[in-house]
């Protein structure tokens, strides 16, 4: 092989190295863009678990909150109630009292 012919070849194979190395340098630009995104994503969904987690706690204690609320009127009805049947009794007696007179 002559000289000429050798250096044809190593040229090619010079320009050849060098659209590879571009091409492994845009590849590898792109990888760190993904990986760039998928780090906010993963970012944003550790927001999103503890959000839900908050909220979900949040949910469980206004359940119960609302449940001792609802026990608690229940109650004061009932009070209610007893007021109402002791107030009528009061008003039976007093009525018995003023025909008394």
């Amino acid at each position: 092989m002559d000289d000429n012919k050798i250096f044809d070849l190593l040229e090619k194979i010079y320009v050849e190295i060098q659209e590879t190395k571009s091409e492994v340098k845009s590849h590898t630009e792109r990888f760190n863009n993904v990986e760039g995104r998928l780090d906010r994503i993963e970012n944003k969904m550790d927001v999103v678990y503890k959000e839900t987690a908050d909220l979900t706690e949040f949910k469980t204690v206004s359940i119960d909150k609302l449940t001792a609320i609802g026990s608690d009127v229940g109650e004061i009805k009932n009070d209610l109630n007893n007021v109402e049947v002791i107030t009528a009794s009061n008003w039976k007696d007093i009525a018995k009292l003023k025909a008394v007179k």
